[in-house]
């Protein structure tokens, strides 16, 4: 099989809410998603995500950070101006 590129999406995705004028929203990625649907990249493939495993978070995450976005879990969270966070 020829090397592809894998294009993550779950339609939970369109739910997030990154806060009053941030340009992260849901009908900003649904667009995004039609336009590769309608121009297909050779080689890509929908992959719905799932969760990555804690030796992979661990790798290029600080425990400490880790935690702190566990410890948000189902809530409104901004981790700073630009990273916010959705239940």
């Amino acid at each position: 099989m020829a090397p592809g590129l894998d294009l993550l999406f779950d339609g939970a995705m369109i739910g997030h809410d990154a806060g009053p004028g941030h340009p992260e929203r849901g009908d900003r990625l649904e667009s995004i998603r039609e336009e590769l649907e309608r121009h297909r990249l050779p080689g890509a493939r929908w992959v719905r995500p799932t969760p990555a495993p804690a030796v992979a978070l661990e790798r290029v995450h600080h425990p400490s950070h880790i935690a702190d976005v566990l410890a948000q879990d189902g809530r409104y969270h901004r981790f700073d101006p630009d990273t916010g966070m959705s239940p």
